[in-house]
């Protein structure tokens, strides 16, 4: 009798574990639905356009714009 007792327990976990990733993934798509991931696939060419319009950094441009006390 413990037997089927024990089987019938184990039955009832596995269909909870079951109900739990269900629930689990249906949480996940509406997380993923509310919060898109961005476009991560063009950002490098995004940031090398910023970073042209910016410039570099010389020694003469760091001491542009100062007068030297004489």
């Amino acid at each position: 009798m413990y037997f089927y007792d024990i089987m019938m327990l184990y039955n009832r976990y596995d269909e909870y574990l079951k109900d739990e990733q269900k629930a689990q993934e249906e949480q996940q798509r509406k997380y993923e639905e509310e919060h898109p991931t961005p476009d991560y696939s063009n950002m490098a060419s995004q940031m090398s356009d910023v970073t042209k319009k910016i410039g570099s950094i010389t020694p003469s441009s760091i001491t542009s714009g100062f007068n030297f006390p004489r």
